[in-house]
């Protein structure tokens, strides 16, 4: 098994010590990564320090106790079907805390099960309610594809509480519908206020809002 030690030099909660977690994938000391923290697992960006090679009863801490780190830093690329996706997880949206990953990925594969996703959501032309409703029902991973899938992603992205400019930066087409709709967010003063108006309800604004966070 791989473990590392990771500090988490931005919050000062953290950083006067080093964690250990299991390392599922090939790194390096130095490297940034993302790791869950606390009790809700919300994801923050640490340093690995130490890397150590060993079998479970050489572990530095019991493997029960350990949580696993989630993923490099900004490795957001997803190949799925020889498609070239990308996740919405792994975004900065507040100080500190990144949105979760394996929720929502974006891209034109046919299905994304080989990737845990148990819904694709075909973003077409039309009403944004009718699309994040369906996306409010979908239990599991969703991919999102089709002519609306950059508008429905930056969505979710505000929701999480991603700022204008990072949304904007993160699309990939279509980037003007995008700067339209966030600015149609601005003017109704909140994202929540903006979701109301398209007539989802308190609970589906909220199954919004923590689809990423």
């Amino acid at each position: 098994m791989t473990f590392a030690a990771l500090r988490f030099m931005w919050d000062s909660n953290l950083s006067d010590r080093t964690y250990w977690y299991t390392l599922p994938f090939v790194s390096k000391v130095g490297a940034r990564v993302l790791a869950p923290v606390g009790m809700r697992d919300k994801l923050q960006c640490a340093v690995v320090e130490r890397i150590l090679e060993a079998d479970a009863r050489r572990a530095p801490y019991d493997v029960r106790l350990l949580k696993a780190v989630a993923a490099p830093l900004g490795a957001r690329k997803i190949v799925l079907d020889g498609v070239s996706c990308r996740e919405l997880g792994g975004v900065l949206y507040d100080e500190k805390h990144y949105t979760r990953l394996g929720r929502v990925i974006v891209g034109n594969a046919e299905d994304g099960r080989g990737y845990g996703i148990a819904h694709v959501l075909i973003c077409e032309r039309r009403p944004m309610c009718e699309l994040l409703i369906s996306l409010c029902g979908a239990g599991g991973g969703v991919l999102l594809k089709g002519a609306r899938a950059e508008e429905v992603a930056a969505v979710l992205l505000s929701a999480a509480g991603v700022s204008p400019d990072r949304v904007l930066a993160d699309t990939r087409c279509g980037g003007e519908s995008v700067a339209v709709l966030l600015e149609d967010i601005r003017v109704n003063g909140s994202v929540c206020a903006w979701l109301q108006k398209k007539g989802l309800s308190p609970e589906q604004c909220d199954a919004v809002i923590a689809r990423l966070r």
